[in-house]
């Protein structure tokens, strides 16, 4: 199918039967198979996680865009992508961004999404293209100089880095060894196929280097 399949239905499926059977490989375009409003039973009762109602795909496959459905799944355009093991980003020079490192990142719940490199989300589909970007890091430096947190967007359609947004706070000396900087972001951005996110970070007063700590993650979802 070039263009789309739609579907709203309201029916109560009797025992092994399912409601459609597509697959990926029927549709060219993304988002195109739509499921907006559809209310599914089987034999009288919900069960959204009965597989045999949609049993060669799912919710989550890139040619799907289900919505506002009752008893059965919906797609959420988006994920999330976290530190699960920390590593030091060296600072080259003061007031220049450097890629925000660790030594291990994890994704959650990719749909439409994937992860090409350490550290990126980047959009696979061609809608929705508005974004929100949610992230809450905890970087360590050198107590009391100033850190800035970049989001910044890779536009694939002009190949180029374009910056979303520059948070900067200062790290608490706090007591013992371990002097910290806390960053929450809550913005919108507009994602367009292959465009992705990535963090970067700068130290404003030295060269002193940041490290982004365990369990600091951001995510990207539809508005």
């Amino acid at each position: 199918m070039n263009s789309r399949f739609r579907s709203n239905q309201n029916i109560d499926l009797p025992a092994n039967a399912s409601f459609l059977d597509f697959e990926k490989s029927n549709f060219v375009n993304p988002s195109t198979l739509q499921l907006d409003g559809v209310i599914i039973t089987r034999n009288g009762a919900f069960d959204a996680t009965d597989t045999n109602i949609t049993p060669n795909i799912s919710e989550r496959a890139i040619v799907c865009s289900w919505t506002n459905n009752n008893g059965m799944p919906n797609t959420f355009e988006g994920g999330s992508i976290g530190v699960t093991t920390s590593t030091v980003t060296t600072i080259n020079a003061i007031g220049v961004f450097e890629t925000l490192a660790a030594a291990l990142w994890t994704t959650q719940d990719l749909q439409h999404f994937d992860n090409p490199a350490e550290g990126q989300l980047r959009h696979l589909g061609n809608t929705p293209r508005e974004y929100k970007i949610f992230a809450d890091f905890t970087l360590e430096s050198a107590a009391n100089d100033v850190l800035s947190l970049r989001v910044s967007k890779w536009d694939d359609s002009s190949a180029g880095m374009v910056t979303v947004l520059d948070q900067t706070r200062q790290v608490n000396a706090l007591v013992g060894g371990r002097d910290v900087a806390f960053f929450n972001i809550n913005i919108n951005t507009e994602l367009d196929q292959n465009d992705y996110i990535f963090l970067e970070v700068t130290n404003n007063t030295s060269v002193s280097n940041v490290t982004a700590e365990q369990d600091s993650y951001f995510i990207v979802e539809a508005r």
